[in-house]
């Protein structure tokens, strides 16, 4: 904390602060809300994250996204024949919105019959 230190601290909240979370452990919200005001930043790795924070805990964050190695990850040669959609989220966090992904792709589907998705 930089009143004890002198020094700045940042806070990165890997994840999303939303209601459910921030309650299924007794002090949780606590100890967030007081972490978060006594760092001189607060980041979230998204902007849906970022607006969590302002919502349930009053704090301003700044969305700071994860980066992706280049060296180790690099587009295949090839193409697959067919588009493909690949989603990693799972279908029980609702802030996902897969249901919604789902509504879209068959949407894509009348315009390219082919295409495929791929859920995780």
């Amino acid at each position: 904390m930089p009143q004890r230190t002198g020094r700045p601290s940042i806070l990165t909240y890997l994840g999303i602060p939303d209601r459910s979370g921030l309650t299924a452990r007794r002090r949780r919200l606590e100890i967030t809300v007081r972490a978060a005001r006594g760092c001189t930043a607060v980041t979230a790795v998204s902007q849906y994250a970022a607006d969590a924070f302002m919502r349930w805990l009053g704090v301003d964050a700044r969305a700071i996204y994860p980066p992706v190695d280049l060296e180790r990850f690099q587009p295949g040669a090839e193409k697959a024949e067919a588009p493909t959609v690949f989603c990693a989220a799972s279908m029980e966090e609702p802030h996902k919105r897969v249901g919604l992904l789902l509504e879209a792709f068959g949407l894509v589907r009348r315009e390219r019959p082919g295409a495929v998705i791929q859920l995780a």
